[in-house]
């Protein structure tokens, strides 16, 4: 598990340790509204010309002429014209009249049904008609004010809900009293905003019909430290640091804690937290020292009480020398006393750790300190996946003469034990003693 990659462009650009990161549930609203715009249909010029020639020469027009008037291909016409027969736009007559007994050659007849006169002809010729827009818009949850405008960029957060897991503002019906605030912020929107909210140029008188409490999922709470020791919790989504108005309140109570179930894990507090938020304006996390053996013994293995309390640091809250809250002391005498060895070997050598936050999604990064002993034992255990990685997967008294002349055999060969390197060890011993 690792962090979002935006996440680590943000901390390293802004100079500051990442310690920890969970998903947060934003309550929001989306408000599926109607409102009153003009017709865009990007044809509408072009049919509107062609439905004026037709109905003031209804049964005798000419279909190359008028082609050649509005410069378009003769196809073209005709091809809209059977668009409007199809929508109930136009209908077609064959007339002719008659010369004694005879019928002279029948001429198609256009004529313009009422539908088509409200669209196109019965209002100001130098308008577009009226039309009715539906659409859906996000607001926040608890205020109905419009969030961040880098929530709505690119219209991704349509995508981004999730069922409701946070309180939203309490709403009776379409008809409450908070829907006029909304309608008239809707009715003020610049023309940027229509554009950013997915709302027409022309959209006005706005009306709600219904609405949904949702959540957007992907708001992410970052825990990070600056260069003097401060701790940041704040609201970032999709690379930006964002305010988010239903999340304003209560931001700085988050923080992590261990929880002794049927197995050890790190989960968070949710925010949910007694006394005031700046009494937890540095705080990161609510680890027990019980807490903390047992998670130890569970990862590594070790019996609780060979777990002592040297074997660890922690710090609730955040500064300079202790950005983190939790920092592993690995010693050789404790790698002594791990079954899972391997593992402890393979933390402390990365450094640290990121481990999953069990409720909410995100993590939090666990740090390894290391004696000068154990750091010459992780340099050999590089040595050997190094050598392995560039001879084959294999393993001979070359590597020892190439790496380890500087140290007895009594010492290397227990450094293999330490290590767990038994294999390792088995092909070296085979190669030099066993002859074939």
């Amino acid at each position: 598990m690792v962090e979002n990659s935006k996440i680590g462009e943000f901390i390293k650009r802004n100079e500051r340790i990442l310690i920890g990161w969970q998903h947060i549930s934003c309550p929001v609203y989306v408000l599926n509204i109607s409102y009153k715009s003009k017709n865009s249909d990007p044809f509408y010029p072009l049919d509107r010309a062609i439905l004026q020639y037709l109905d003031s020469c209804s049964d005798n027009a000419n279909i190359p002429y008028l082609a050649s008037l509005l410069g378009m291909e003769t196809g073209l016409i005709r091809s809209r014209i059977q668009v409007f027969i199809k929508d109930n736009v136009l209908n077609i007559e064959e007339v002719g009249s008659l010369q004694g007994t005879k019928c002279t050659e029948l001429r198609t007849k256009y004529v313009l049904t009422e539908k088509a006169r409200n669209k196109y002809l019965d209002f100001e010729s130098s308008d577009r008609p009226d039309v009715t827009v539906s659409c859906s818009v996000m607001v926040d949850g608890k205020t109905l004010e419009f969030l961040p405008d880098v929530i709505y960029e690119g219209g991704g957060y349509r995508h981004g809900y999730n069922k409701t897991t946070n309180l939203h503002r309490v709403i009776m019906d379409e008809k409450d009293e908070v829907f006029k605030e909304v309608t008239e912020r809707l009715n003020r929107l610049s023309e940027d905003k229509k554009e950013l909210y997915g709302i027409e140029h022309f959209g006005r008188d706005f009306s709600i019909n219904s609405y949904e409490a949702k959540n957007l999922y992907e708001v992410q709470l970052l825990f990070s430290c600056d260069k003097q020791g401060r701790l940041h919790k704040e609201l970032f989504y999709k690379g930006n640091l964002v305010s988010m108005p239903a999340l304003k309140e209560g931001i700085g109570k988050y923080l992590f804690y261990l929880d002794a179930g049927q197995s050890i894990s790190i989960k968070s507090n949710m925010g949910y937290a007694n006394g005031k938020e700046e009494e937890y304006a540095n705080k990161l996390a609510n680890f027990r020292p019980e807490y903390i053996k047992r998670y130890i013994q569970e990862r590594y293995r070790i019996e609780n009480r060979d777990i002592k309390e040297t074997d660890f640091a922690y710090a609730p809250e955040c500064s300079l020398e202790h950005p983190y809250p939790l920092v592993v002391n690995s010693t050789v005498e404790l790698l002594h006393k791990a079954k899972n060895a391997r593992l402890l070997i393979e933390d402390t050598a990365k450094g640290m750790i990121p481990v999953c936050v069990d409720n909410g999604g995100g993590g939090i990064y666990i740090k390894f300190s290391k004696e000068d002993e154990f750091l010459r034992l992780i340099e050999i255990d590089a040595a050997i996946i190094e050598w392995k990685k560039t001879h084959g997967n294999e393993m001979d008294y070359d590597f020892v003469q190439a790496k380890l002349s500087d140290i007895s055999l009594l010492q290397w060969r227990k450094c293999f034990i330490t290590l767990k390197r038994y294999d390792e060890l088995e092909d070296i011993d085979r190669k030099v003693y066993i002859k074939n």
